[in-house]
């Protein structure tokens, strides 16, 4: 089935709208000390903030800043249940930067969060908690050393509990949401698909709770 593309424009937030995004990073997820600045400009500025490990979290941790420029395309009966903007979380190893492949390390988790970021633009659609993103039709691999090749939408619940995390709200009064991207395997995927991703998750255990490893076990 081929899907629908939709014309797309230049969406930007306004200066306030992305003070407001970037006070709730620093606020719940930590202070960033680089930010990864997109230059081609298709639709949106989608930059990615990177903030390093701190104590309790021993991880690196990577948010867009600028997805939710885009007000997502949300079906009439969902669209009390759903949040129309999101922005998108994704955890790694505290060596990233460190390790052997640093390129695998540093660059196929931008471009999933920057995928992930223009799926709704380029399909007329919306991300969600609970949805599953393949990286191609294929469910192509997102790297040459990992098998890992698609990912669980997630509340940030590496953040704690505080549900403050999860979104923040605009000027305008529209939420955005803050989803944690969880890399998953084939059959991990398959599972989602026939028993729901609520079964994928409760399998993946701790699993979501700790930075990607792009080596792990599956759990199915």
């Amino acid at each position: 089935m081929r899907l629908f593309k939709k014309k797309t424009k230049l969406e930007l937030y306004t200066e306030k709208e992305e003070a407001i995004v970037e006070a709730h990073i620093t606020k719940y997820f930590g202070k960033y000390d680089m930010v990864y600045h997109e230059l081609a400009l298709p639709d949106i500025r989608c930059d990615v903030a990177q903030i390093p490990p701190s104590p309790g979290r021993d991880f690196v941790t990577l948010v867009t800043m600028g997805a939710g420029a885009h007000k997502m395309s949300i079906p009439k009966r969902l669209r009390e249940d759903v949040f129309c903007r999101a922005e998108y979380i994704i955890t790694l190893p505290p060596n990233r930067t460190k390790e052997k492949h640093a390129v695998i390390a540093n660059y196929w988790p931008l471009d999933l969060l920057r995928n992930v970021a223009r799926l709704p633009i380029r399909y007329n659609t919306f991300v969600h908690y609970m949805h599953t993103l393949s990286n191609d039709a294929k469910n192509s691999p997102y790297s040459d050393d990992t098998k890992l090749c698609s990912a669980v939408v997630n509340f940030p619940v590496q953040f704690g509990d505080d549900s403050s995390s999860l979104a923040t709200i605009l000027p305008n009064g529209e939420a955005v949401a803050f989803w944690q991207l969880i890399p998953i395997y084939e059959s991990e995927l398959a599972l989602a698909q026939t028993e729901g991703s609520d079964a994928l998750i409760d399998l993946l255990g701790d699993i979501v709770m700790r930075p990607v490893d792009i080596n792990r076990p599956a759990v199915v």
